[in-house]
């Protein structure tokens, strides 16, 4: 899912840029635009990636058993 959402950002991005900034005939201008964006999108989801790993162990546990409090 998020694989889809990132791809459908970026292609509304491209979009944008080429229809309302009028890049669209202008290339090498559309790429310098998008490539820093997505680079820079690539690297604040491996920034924050790893703490979806760390969240996932803060959840709460099931209660403890009262067999072990014997």
């Amino acid at each position: 899912m998020l694989v889809i959402l990132m791809g459908a950002s970026i292609i509304k991005a491209a979009l944008i840029v080429a229809y309302f900034m009028h890049l669209r005939f202008e290339r090498i201008n559309l790429i310098l635009t998008i490539v820093p964006a997505l680079v820079i999108c690539i690297c604040l989801l491996l920034v924050f990636f790893p703490d979806s790993f760390r969240s996932k162990n803060l959840r709460y546990g099931p209660p403890p058993s009262a067999e072990g409090a014997k």
